[in-house]
């Protein structure tokens, strides 16, 4: 259980960014610094929050 949890934390993590550096490209006025640190630091909290979720076996 813990490790699909962490394998979707994983994806939504990688989806983040992704939306993120695609709206950078196609939409400079809309996206600011202050959405992609706060985008960073929120793909950042889900990634650690994952590598804690995933068993070591």
């Amino acid at each position: 259980m813990a490790r699909r949890l962490a394998a979707v934390l994983f994806d939504l993590a990688k989806y983040l960014l992704t939306a993120v550096a695609a709206a950078g490209l196609f939409a400079k006025e809309a996206i600011t610094l202050l959405t992609v640190s706060v985008a960073f630091l929120l793909a950042l909290g889900l990634i650690a929050i994952a590598w804690f979720l995933t068993p070591t076996d």
